[in-house]
């Protein structure tokens, strides 16, 4: 298991904040972690396909393995800043 951070950009950071601390699983993939934190922190917006994951500042599919030291960020439509 690893400690990961995961950043909220957009309407996201309305109802997760900024980021959080997830203890991801070895086989973790972003969608895993996805449907985990929905499911945690009774975030049902993380889970509409609008939403964007990201690993290390790349936007990636949700069957994409996590590993040790990787950066998540998941992005709302329209996050610009």
């Amino acid at each position: 298991m690893a400690i990961v951070t995961v950043e909220f950009f957009g309407r996201l950071t309305d109802r997760m904040g900024k980021s959080v601390s997830f203890d991801a699983a070895a086989t973790a993939t972003l969608g895993t972690v996805r449907t985990q934190l929905a499911k945690n922190h009774d975030c049902d917006d993380l889970l509409d396909p609008s939403v964007r994951g990201v690993i290390n500042d790349i936007m990636v599919a949700d069957d994409t393995q996590i590993k040790l030291g990787d950066s998540l960020a998941f992005f709302s439509p329209l996050s610009g800043g």
